[in-house]
């Protein structure tokens, strides 16, 4: 499973840098540039994962983040932002960010997040998945025990 991610940042060079640091440890990545383009990019793409400015033309990143958790509640979203103010961040929480980050950060710091949250998400999922074939297991021997 490729892991696809979605960056959303008004700086387009630090957006393409990004973009090739993450599509070199395999991951897929599209890019938006603005709050209209992201909601549309989010729907079209349907990443696992999106670094979210909170600074962007056309609507803010609160915004984007509100729009894009009503229609798909499983997107990871890390809040990307230059200010460290709380309101703000404690706002994205309760809208469903998952955390956020404050610029300057590095590539590596960034690479450690998306292996938190996508790979214990993808970890859960399997479990449940696991349990789920489980019972159906169980189900299938019970009706194979009363057939025969």
């Amino acid at each position: 499973m490729i892991l696809r991610l979605l960056i959303v940042d008004d700086d387009s060079s630090l957006a393409g840098h990004l973009k090739t640091f993450f599509e070199r440890q395999k991951y897929t990545v599209q890019i938006a540039n603005d709050g209209p383009g992201a909601v549309a990019k989010a729907q079209e793409f349907r990443p696992h994962l999106m670094f979210l400015d909170i600074g962007l033309p056309g609507m803010s990143g609160i915004e984007v983040l509100r729009e894009v958790k009503q229609k798909d509640p499983s997107i990871r979203i890390i809040m990307i932002t230059g200010q460290t103010e709380d309101e703000l961040m404690r706002q994205a929480r309760l809208l469903g960010a998952d955390d956020y980050v404050t610029k300057p950060f590095t590539l590596e710091y960034l690479s450690g997040e998306v292996m938190d949250k996508l790979h214990k998400q993808l970890f859960h999922e399997l479990r449940a998945t696991s349990q789920d074939l489980a019972i159906e297991h169980e189900k299938v021997e019970l009706l194979f025990d009363q057939v025969t």
